[in-house]
């Protein structure tokens, strides 16, 4: 790090101790004026909406939210500081840092004892949010946060009209595609005009950062187990044959430039591609079924819904897995002071009540099983509500090291990865950087957490 970096990093570090600072002055103001506990959430204003602040207020007049924006610098200076806020947002792969650093409450005994949320209706990705420090497993051992909602995150998104203007049809529904099938097809469906693509082949919501994970997502299907890391979390290796494997399938879909990726850039959403005919097939999961309900300007569904159906997850090995990706959900701090009244919180909004509303609108798949009943299911939505039924026998969460961020994992391997794509370098010299690369932030985060 250069002296400008570091003072940079001084800098926003200096801030973020500031913000924190500040935001518990205001929260001891507000409970000193209002005569209410104030309880501290870090959520989006997208999920937790301003018409949920109010209504959970209405309904709780001795509680006052203060909701601050989601950002991880703010969130390290107010632990840091002794102040955090009391429910936090997070996906099951934070957990374990989280756990491991004493930063979050074992909610075991809070959900044992609730008459809202009743643990034999968590849908099976609530064990994703178990996790055992002794034993370093998911799935296992005390629960230490909630799922809000959640998806299959590879599953195929397809575009009938597209397809069938370029004579084609849709792949078969009942069976896994091979992703290398779906890179010559995507080169088909691709339209390009004076060099410029105007319809994408095949979208792997690169510009949400999914890329990566839809390539660890093929990694877990060459064979059961199959993964870029050890099964203790504690190494890396990208240079195995399973590895090359799907490596080489994703430097060929970058070179064919047929999805936003290292060639061409688009970040105009995902979402916004494939409803307005840009994407003729997109790997994104059950998170479009909300804008395909709710995308028109009117808030009903979109005029061109019953072009879409949605298809199983793409393999490339012979095992067939369906895997969610990170999920949306919620921990409470340790250092909570007011945590049965944050708990309100959680029975309002992660309970029947705000599940079922959500579900209404398939904003992805909800965390309770007694809400999947709301999910759309009627018109172009029934094709959609069985493929998501067919979906879950194959149901897994993506594997990960609790040593290193996934986000820092994705961005080596995409930047890797573009190098290849932009012959930069040879697979193998990036197989090996990333490899080198990724080891030493495993190292580092073990020695961090574990000592």
């Amino acid at each position: 790090m250069n002296r400008r970096q570091f003072l940079a990093t001084t800098a926003v570090t200096a801030a973020a101790a500031a913000m924190a600072s500040k935001l518990e002055v205001e929260r001891v103001e507000a409970e000193k004026a209002s005569g209410k506990t104030v309880v501290t959430l870090m959520y989006a204003s997208g999920d937790f909406t301003p018409a949920n602040k109010a209504e959970f207020q209405k309904l709780n007049p001795d509680i006052q939210i203060r909701q601050i924006d989601v950002n991880q610098t703010t969130l390290n200076a107010m632990i840091a500081a002794g102040s955090p806020p009391d429910i936090i947002s997070a996906h099951y792969y934070d957990i374990p840092s989280f756990v491991l650093r004493n930063q979050i409450q074992d909610i075991t005994s809070y959900l044992q004892k609730s008459s809202v949320i009743k643990m034999s209706d968590l849908a099976p990705i609530a064990n994703a949010y178990r996790w055992d420090p002794k034993k370093l497993a998911y799935d296992t051992g005390s629960y230490w946060g909630l799922c809000k909602d959640w998806s299959q995150d590879g599953t195929m998104w397809y575009n009938k009209a597209l397809l069938s203007a370029a004579g084609l049809s849709v792949p078969d529904l009942s069976t896994a595609p091979n992703f290398n099938d779906l890179i010559s097809l995507g080169e088909k469906l691709t339209v390009r005009q004076s060099g410029a693509v105007k319809v994408f082949g095949l979208d792997l919501a690169y510009d949400w950062g999914h890329a990566a994970r839809h390539f660890m997502h093929l990694m877990s299907t060459m064979a059961k187990g199959s993964s870029f890391y050890s099964a203790d979390g504690t190494t890396c290796d990208f240079g195995s044959a399973n590895a090359t494997t799907v490596l080489q399938a994703a430097v060929n879909w970058g070179k064919a430039n047929i999805g936003p990726g290292a060639i061409t850039a688009d970040s105009s959403g995902c979402n916004t591609r494939l409803i307005n005919g840009r994407s003729a097939m997109i790997m994104q999961g059950e998170w479009i079924v909300g804008p395909l309900m709710t995308g028109s300007t009117t808030g009903g569904p979109v005029s061109n819904i019953a072009d879409f159906v949605l298809g199983p997850a793409p393999v490339l090995g012979s095992y067939r897995v369906s895997e969610t990706y990170f999920s949306q959900g919620f921990v409470m701090s340790a250092g909570s002071k007011v945590k049965d009244a944050a708990w309100k919180l959680v029975e309002y909004f992660f309970g029947p009540k705000g599940a079922d509303e959500r579900a209404k609108i398939g904003w992805g798949e909800p965390g309770l099983k007694s809400a999947f009943q709301y999910f759309p299911k009627t018109g172009a939505a029934a094709e959609w509500y069985n493929s998501t039924q067919t979906e879950a026998k194959y149901f897994a969460t993506m594997p990960y090291s609790p040593y290193a961020s996934s986000d820092d994992v994705n961005s080596v391997m995409l930047n890797e990865i573009a190098n290849v794509i932009l012959g930069k370098e040879t697979l193998a010299q990036a197989q090996a950087n990333m490899t080198s690369q990724v080891n030493a932030k495993l190292a580092a985060g073990k020695a961090s957490l574990l000592g």
